[in-house]
């Protein structure tokens, strides 16, 4: 019995830190992928507004060019409203940056702020975005009721160029076609899609979003506990050898083991990866596979350090603090959940008094994640978050309001209880 006893001590020595390696393995790499498909969505989120906004301005660009050239019968507005246009349909190269300010700038000397590239019809890119097919079915009705409205467009310059010299009276109605009420509501039957296309695709993205973040803050969680864990069963394993036994009973011992482990065994490969994907993303700026990884690298360290904190106020050992501007601090907090807020359609007002100047780890931004995600699951009925802070006693007190339903007075007991001691 003693020898079975030996091979299993063995074979238990052996394979617990190999299997335990690899689980640790996979939650860090599915815990890498969550994050790049929150980062995903959130470019997609990105470019699919871009292109709304081109669609939704180059019609008020074509507004602009015909009304200036039937009022002034200026053929350079004439030239540039059928180049719109052109560019807009792939006949004509597009300009670079051209979702930036462009013709807003192109005055009478009709001098271009910025160069050409390809063609590139507008509808071609918003298929390669990928928009599901009830989005791009907005989108698509919109470019159709611009594209019905250059008719409208085309008759008022025509009418105008009709006569020579231009006739007033024929200006005079081309300039009321431009603006009567047909001409508002056939605006409108432009933008209105655009604006259902805004909420779906908010929708979709938000959700996808918040999913790849809940997925990212469990696995981050999972990390922390299972590294943990598995220094505490690797520490009780050699507690078999009576000099394990010596070094368990130090605290010391442990602590040190644990802090060695994780600032070390787990760092120093995450930051062999994370200089490597630095190194690729400046050989390779516009490669967003190496910009992800090195992203995601860049976050798994903050998590490592996170982790080597939260272990040591774990073992009772003081955590580093720094001065900290706690005004900047909240409002970055706050800012990071304004897509949440928006979706939620709920109000964070923050009540702070001036350059409130703190010590503490910035690892006490979590605190302010956790309340604030916690009002928007559980309090969003409530339409409002209200965070105050007030000076007692030569102290910051930070207060968090929501004002959904709270939990009942008989109950509060049970769910806040605490164990062990104070």
């Amino acid at each position: 019995m003693s020898i079975l006893n030996k091979y299993y001590r063995f074979f238990l020595n052996i394979w617990s830190p190999t299997v335990a390696f690899f689980v640790l393995t996979i939650i860090v790499a599915t815990y890498l992928y969550s994050e790049y498909q929150a980062d995903h969505a959130n470019t997609l989120r990105l470019q699919s507004i871009l292109l709304a906004d081109e669609l939704r301005q180059s019609s008020d660009d074509l507004t602009r060019m015909v009304r200036t050239y039937v009022a002034t019968g200026d053929t350079l507005y004439k030239q540039h409203y059928q180049e719109i246009l052109d560019i807009r349909n792939g006949k004509l190269p597009r300009p670079i940056k051209y979702e930036n300010i462009y013709w807003d700038l192109v005055l009478e000397d009709d001098r271009r702020p910025r160069q050409n590239s390809e063609a590139d019809p507008l509808l071609k890119r918003m298929q390669r975005v990928g928009f599901s097919k009830t989005e791009f079915a907005k989108l698509e009705q919109a470019k159709t009721n611009s594209d019905i409205l250059v008719n409208t467009e085309n008759a008022a310059m025509a009418l105008i160029e009709s006569t020579d010299p231009i006739n007033d009276a024929n200006r005079l109605k081309a300039i009321q076609m431009l603006n009567d009420p047909d001409y508002h509501q056939a605006k409108a039957s432009i933008m209105r899609p655009i604006n259902e296309f805004y909420q779906l695709m908010e929708q979709r993205t938000q959700a996808v979003v918040q999913q790849s973040n809940r997925t990212a803050t469990i696995l981050r969680m999972v990390f922390i506990a299972f590294t943990v864990i598995w220094v505490i069963t690797l520490k009780a394993q050699t507690a078999q050898s009576k000099q394990a036994e010596k070094a368990l009973a130090d605290s010391d011992s442990l602590r040190e083991l644990l802090l060695d482990i994780i600032t070390h065994d787990l760092n120093n490969p995450a930051g062999v990866i994370y200089a490597l994907s630095e190194s690729g993303r400046k050989r390779l700026p516009e490669n967003r596979i190496m910009e992800t990884i090195f992203t995601t690298s860049e976050r798994l360290i903050e998590v490592i350090n996170q982790t080597t904190i939260l272990s040591q106020a774990a073992f009772g050992e003081t955590i580093p603090k720094e001065a900290l501007s706690l005004n900047t601090l909240i409002k970055e907090t706050v800012d990071e959940f304004a897509a949440s807020l928006s979706a939620a359609e709920m109000d964070l007002v923050v009540t702070m008094s001036p350059d409130l100047i703190i010590e503490a780890n910035p690892l006490i931004a979590e605190v302010f994640k956790n309340y604030i995600s916690n009002a928007i699951k559980y309090a969003r009925d409530g339409k409002r978050i209200v965070i105050e802070t007030a000076i007692e006693d030569k102290a910051v007190v930070v207060c968090v309001n929501d004002f959904g339903r709270t939990i009942p007075k008989a109950d509060r007991e049970r769910y806040f209880r605490t164990q062990g001691s104070a």
